[in-house]
């Protein structure tokens, strides 16, 4: 319960940020406020999930890769939103409510992490529909 719960909050988070992009930054700060506690729900609920789902003998090797996976797999979008923002404006917004035009391109990168978080809920939930 508590990745669906993170899970949504995060991409709600996203999907303020992307709204939220150009305007004040006391109230981009705010909105960053539910990206960071979606993140903290599943920063917390993910490893006790997979620790639970191995065998005993295989928990130690399991939790490595999925550690491996965690640091891996946040270099690595972390490199690919470097390279998407290094490419330069925007001519068009992913987010239909986007306040700013100046903003186009970090709202579009705040719109398409939401869609990867829920596709990545998606897929957990088809594919733990009958484990969890």
């Amino acid at each position: 319960r508590m990745i669906i719960v993170g899970s949504v909050v995060l991409a709600l988070g996203h999907l303020a940020s992307s709204t939220a992009v150009g305007s004040a930054p006391g109230v981009f700060a705010a909105v960053l406020v539910l990206s960071y506690v979606g993140f903290a729900f599943l920063q917390s609920a993910m490893p006790q999930m997979v620790s639970s789902g191995l065998p005993p003998e295989h928990t130690g090797v399991g939790m490595g890769t999925y550690s491996m996976f965690f640091f891996s797999s946040g270099s690595f979008f972390a490199a690919f939103i470097s390279r998407a923002l290094d490419l330069g404006q925007a001519g068009f917004h992913l987010n239909p409510v986007v306040l700013f035009t100046e903003g186009w391109l970090y709202s579009n990168v705040f719109f398409v992490l939401a869609l990867i978080v829920l596709l990545a809920l998606v897929i957990f939930r088809t594919g733990c529909a009958k484990k969890c």
